[in-house]
């Protein structure tokens, strides 16, 4: 029988502590402002057939303000939502870890570095400065 991956999801949602009220009314802010974009289009076919009442042009307006309105509103609150989760992540920020990740790095370059043992080297292979500006003169 399969395993459900739901179950660790949901689990990791809950974990996470999210910002749920947030979430949902950003969730409906945004519902709102797709129904009032729908209106749109039947707003637009009236003013090109060329009814333009006091009614129908106030009608546009409150629309176009409602919808400035929702979009400025749930763009708050998904900037807030954001800025609390992040902030509980700063919270959970390992440093102890991340001080013996660089501790270990730090040894790793010292050894390098300083090796423990000399290094043999072939003082044939060893050019000097001397050598290869006169071997690229003589090119």
């Amino acid at each position: 029988m399969k395993r459900l991956i739901w179950k660790p999801f949901f689990h990791l949602l809950l974990q996470a502590r999210l910002p749920w009220f947030y979430i949902l009314v950003y969730t409906l802010l945004s519902m709102a402002a797709s129904q009032l974009y729908l209106l749109f289009p039947s707003y637009t076919r009236q003013i090109m057939n060329g009814s333009l009442n006091p009614a129908l042009i106030c009608t546009v307006i409150a629309v176009v303000s409602g919808q400035a309105c929702i979009t400025s509103v749930s763009q708050f609150i998904l900037a807030a939502a954001s800025a609390k989760v992040s902030a509980k992540s700063r919270e959970y920020f390992d440093y102890a870890s991340a001080h013996q990740d660089i501790a270990t790095v730090q040894a790793g370059i010292k050894q390098y570095i300083n090796p423990s043992r000399a290094i043999p080297r072939n003082p044939k292979a060893i050019r000097n400065l001397k050598e290869d500006y006169l071997n690229l003169r003589s090119q």
